[in-house]
């Protein structure tokens, strides 16, 4: 049962990795590589479910049409740049996977030029994450120790 609650956890869109991972390694006690496994998974599960999703609506006119309307030229030229590899690297653990890939789309940059700094941007988070359980709770500690901050 506590699998499944790390796994859901992670596959939410709101909090996602940020609240699963603390949850399985601290809360449950999990090896952090499996958290951090699943983290990531469910976190492309989401930037692959707003593709898979996109790619249904891209078959509807009224869709196309909307989209075109909506799109600007400024915009569709700044996401589809070449160099958009390390603001999808950084704007990932910020704003979440499938808020990048769905910014992506509507700029309509393919998933394969998306792809690899998106899960780039994960395995970031889920390492930042992973260190931060770990280490944070030792830190605490010391702290309380030296009388720095008080449990009240």
């Amino acid at each position: 049962m506590e699998r499944l609650a790390v796994l859901l956890t992670a596959l939410s869109p709101v909090g996602g990795m940020v609240a699963a991972l603390p949850l399985g390694i601290l809360g449950f006690g999990f090896p952090w590589w499996g958290v951090a496994l699943v983290g990531i998974a469910a976190g492309w599960a989401q930037a692959l479910v707003v593709d898979l999703c996109w790619e249904l609506l891209e078959r509807w006119p009224w869709w196309r049409r909307m989209m075109a309307r909506r799109r600007t030229g400024w915009i569709a030229r700044g996401l589809s740049r070449p160099g958009t590899f390390w603001p999808i690297v950084v704007a990932t653990p910020l704003v979440g996977p499938w808020v990048v890939m769905a910014l992506m789309r509507f700029a309509g940059v393919p998933r394969s030029r998306v792809t690899p700094p998106l899960l780039l941007g994960l395995v970031f988070l889920a390492a930042v994450l992973v260190l931060t359980c770990h280490h944070a709770p030792r830190l605490f500690t010391e702290l309380l120790a030296e009388g720095v901050v008080h449990p009240d």
